[in-house]
Formats: C-alpha cells, sequence, structure tokens
C-alpha cells in the first residue's frame, strides 16, 4: 500500500499519521493488522510505502490468511486516510482543491482523474456530454483525456467521446514508478 496524502509535508509526523491511518484501517476490517511501513522523503510529496502481513493473529493464536476485499483496498483506505488528514489539516479549500486537479492533468503516472475515467469507461467509451454538477473536475477530466491521447493512452472518437487504451492503469502505474525512480537518481 503506498499513503500519499495531498500534503504529507504539512503533517508535521508522518509515521503517526500512518499508524492512525493502519490503526482505523484494522478497526474497518475487524482484525489488527500487522504491518511495517517506510516513509519517503525524495519526491515533492513524501508517502509512505506500507507492507500488510499476509495473517490475522500470531502463531499461537490460530493464524488465518488475511484476506482484504479489494474494494476496501481501492476506496476504503483512501477514505479512511481522507478523514485524518482532514481532521489534521482542516478541509481543502476550494482553490486547493482547482490547484490539486490542474496538476494531476499533466502527471506521468496514475491520478485521481484517471481512476474516474476509467470508472465512466464502457464499451462505447467515455462520454463527457451532458450538464455535470462539477464543471471544473469535468473540464480537468477533459484536459487529462487530452493529455493521455498525447501519451498514446486514450483516443478520441468524436468531439465528446474518448476511447482509453487497454491496461492504461498497470501503463501509468509503471510510468510513475520511473518518474519516481529518476526523481531518486536526481
Amino acid at each position: 500500500v503506498i499513503l500519499s496524502a495531498e500534503n504529507a509535508g504539512k503533517l508535521g509526523d508522518l509515521p503517526a499519521y500512518t499508524r492512525e491511518v493502519m490503526t482505523r484501517a484494522g478497526v474497518a476490517i475487524g482484525t489488527q493488522l500487522q504491518w511495517i511501513a517506510v516513509d519517503h522523503h525524495d519526491t515533492d510529496n513524501p508517502h509512505t510505502h506500507i507492507v500488510l502481513n499476509g495473517h490475522t493473529g500470531g502463531p499461537l493464536s490460530g493464524r488465518e490468511d488475511l484476506v482484504v476485499a479489494p474494494d476496501y483496498m481501492a476506496h476504503g483506505m483512501r477514505q479512511r486516510a481522507s478523514e485524518i488528514a482532514t481532521e489534521l489539516l482542516g478541509p481543502r479549500t476550494e482553490a486547493e482543491i482547482r490547484q490539486s486537479l490542474l496538476r494531476e492533468v499533466d502527471q506521468q503516472r496514475l491520478t485521481s482523474l484517471d481512476r474516474t475515467l476509467i470508472r465512466q469507461a464502457s464499451a462505447n467509451g467515455i462520454d463527457l456530454t451532458g450538464s455535470p454538477k462539477d464543471r471544473l473536475r469535468q473540464n480537468a477530466l477533459l484536459a487529462r483525456l487530452q493529455r493521455l491521447e498525447d501519451m498514446g493512452l486514450a483516443e478520441r472518437m468524436d468531439a465528446n467521446r474518448w476511447k482509453l487504451q487497454p491496461g492504461i492503469a498497470a501503463t501509468l502505474d509503471a510510468v510513475g514508478q520511473r518518474e519516481d525512480a529518476l526523481e531518486t537518481v536526481r
């Protein structure tokens, strides 16, 4: 698991934040999690890599395989981390949200915009027509699709419909890891 709070530098004590996220995740999952973590401060956004033990309980308590629902790993863990960051830093302003979305548009890694696009994708592609409630996010999604097109990962089907390349999440994840490795070397 990679725990990467948007304003991790402002959190102050990243290990304490990580411990709280993992404690609440354990409560949500229904078991005390066994884990180890490493903090990285070598990029523009400090983050933590977490490895979970594959078993519940200790050797004397009848160990069982640790099974965590994929949906919880994808969304529940993120929700816990977001709640704790909001408790520590307060809610994000609209300007901070706008800046965050604009930063994501050009990133060479898997972003929350990409995850949204992947969820919206169907056999007919991604349709950006209609009157969205959140015009800012819609514009960011369109800008991200244009950037993905430049990267060869999306194709415009018509004025408002796009098609994502198969395996886009894995490709962007690999590109992000490569970018992190290059940043570490610099």
